[in-house]
């Protein structure tokens, strides 16, 4: 009786040993959770959309208030998902077109039901608005939450 019981707990440790192992090899491995979007279109004055998007979103968000863009909120996506952000939102230099000014928005997830991004993890965007208060992502960036 007693080699049976040292057989099995010698089995769960080396068993339970494989698994840390595997975890450890695999999240050192592994990409950290994330959602890009490659758009971001709408207007200071009413609602902005991300859109082009990677991660468990449905590609896409729905309308946002513009007004969350100053200090962040919930992002619902398509596919009913959610988001929560922290932002702070400075001027830029000059990625964007004339006419148009550039802001750099960062922050952290403080909640994710997405599974794609990482509670803690960064915010990051470069918007350009327009004289029109039309805002889109500086050329060549993506959102990054």
């Amino acid at each position: 009786m007693f080699h049976s019981k040292l057989v099995r707990l010698l089995a769960i440790a080396t068993v339970a040993g494989s698994a840390s192992v595997a975890t450890f090899a695999g999240s050192a491995s592994a990409a950290v959770p994330s959602i890009k979007c490659a758009s971001l279109t709408g207007n200071i004055a009413t609602t902005v959309k991300l859109s082009k998007c990677k991660g468990n979103t449905g590609k896409a968000s729905q309308p946002i208030p513009a007004t969350q863009l100053a200090t962040g909120g919930k992002i619902t996506w398509v596919n009913g998902k959610t988001t929560t952000v922290t932002l702070s939102v400075k001027q830029q230099g000059t990625a964007c077109a004339a006419g148009s000014t550039e802001y750099q928005a960062t922050g952290k997830v403080t909640a994710d039901t997405t599974g794609s991004a990482t509670v803690g993890g960064k915010v990051k965007a470069l918007a350009c608005v327009d004289a029109a208060g039309n805002v889109t992502l500086a050329p060549g960036t993506k959102a990054s939450i």
